[in-house]
This record gives C-alpha cells, sequence and structure tokens, in this order.
C-alpha cells in the first residue's frame, strides 16, 4: 500500500508530494518534479502501491492504464482523458475534476470523498463498491453504468444523467440532488434515506 510520509522541513506537518520528500510548499522545483511525474505516468501502463498526491493533471490522455492501490489526493485533473483505465483500492479523495472522461472504466473499492467534479463522463462504467461521500457533482453523466454499492451520501449532485444504470444498493441517503434524470435505472434498489 502507498505511504504518505510528512514533510521532511522542521516543524512542519503537511504530506510529502509525490516522488519527494517535501510538501508542495516546501518543494523548490514544483515544476520539474510534475514533469518527471508526466513522463512516468505517461511511458508506463500499470502503477501499484504509488502516490501521485497534490499534483496537477491538464490535457494529458491517460486512456487504458490501471491503478492498483495508488492515491491522487489532493490533485486537479482538468481536461483528463482515463477512458478504458481500472481502478482499484484508489483514492481520488479531495481532488478538483473538470471535463474528466472516465467513460469505460472499471472502478472497485475507489473513493472520491469530498471531490469536486464538473462536466465530466463516467458512461459505460462499472462503479463497484465505490465512494462518492460528502461529493460535489454537476454536468456529469453516469449513464449505462452498474452502480452498484457505491455511496454519495451526504454529496450534493446537480445536472446527472443517471440514466439506464444498475442501482442496486446504491446509496443516496441525506445527499442534495437536483435536476437528476434517473431513467430506465432501477431506483426501487438505491437507497434515499438512512431507514430503508
Amino acid at each position: 500500500m502507498f505511504t504518505l510520509k510528512k514533510c521532511y522541513t522542521e516543524t512542519c506537518t503537511s504530506i510529502c508530494i509525490a516522488n519527494s520528500t517535501m510538501c508542495s510548499e516546501h518543494i523548490e522545483d514544483i515544476d520539474l518534479l510534475q514533469n518527471d511525474i508526466y513522463a512516468e505516468i505517461q511511458k508506463n501502463r500499470i502503477f501499484q502501491d504509488r502516490s501521485f498526491a497534490y499534483i496537477n493533471f491538464e490535457s494529458m490522455d491517460l486512456s487504458e492504464k490501471e491503478f492498483i492501490n495508488c492515491s491522487f489526493s489532493h490533485c486537479s485533473f482538468n481536461s483528463v482523458i482515463f477512458c478504458k483505465s481500472r481502478f482499484s483500492l484508489t483514492f481520488f479523495d479531495f481532488t478538483d475534476m473538470d471535463k474528466v472522461d472516465f467513460s469505460q472504466c472499471d472502478f472497485a473499492n475507489t473513493v472520491f470523498v469530498g471531490a469536486r467534479i464538473s462536466n465530466s463522463d463516467f458512461s459505460g462504467s462499472e462503479i463497484i463498491n465505490s465512494n462518492f461521500n460528502g461529493s460535489e457533482i454537476s454536468n456529469t453523466d453516469f449513464s449505462d453504468s452498474d452502480l452498484y454499492m457505491t455511496r454519495f451520501v451526504n454529496s450534493n449532485l446537480m445536472r446527472l444523467e443517471i440514466v439506464d444504470c444498475n442501482l442496486k444498493r446504491t446509496d443516496f441517503s441525506g445527499s442534495d440532488r437536483k435536476q437528476i434524470k434517473f431513467k430506465y435505472s432501477n431506483i426501487e434498489e438505491a437507497l434515499f434515506s438512512k431507514g430503508q
């Protein structure tokens, strides 16, 4: 499993940025570090037990990659393509995502807690036993996806396409939902309150 290390700067309690011994505030050349990570992630296909925390990803094609036990905590993603990628035990907690293509991806036990996701595409994906609790998601498409046992507890959901999806044991408890399209989805098998 990836490890989160504290910044080596004396008295600093922040977490190290990926591939470094310093946090984002104390690292000397963050651009050089990010470029090294971009080159590595473009070159390789499978990543296991890696932390890419606090990195900014923009206009990148990361299609058909596989991430196992990885962390993208506190990252930002803008116009990134992950199409047909696989994620298992991967953390996207507290990320900012805009125009991210996760279409036809496989997610298992993936965490998006506290993420802000907008204008993105999860259509045609397997999103099994994953966690979007406390997230803010808007203008995003989940159509034709399997959301079995995925949780959106206490999330703010606005203008989502959840059309023709498997919602068996999908938990929307405490979520604020506006302009959600559930057409052809089995909403009777989803949970919308704690008492169900």
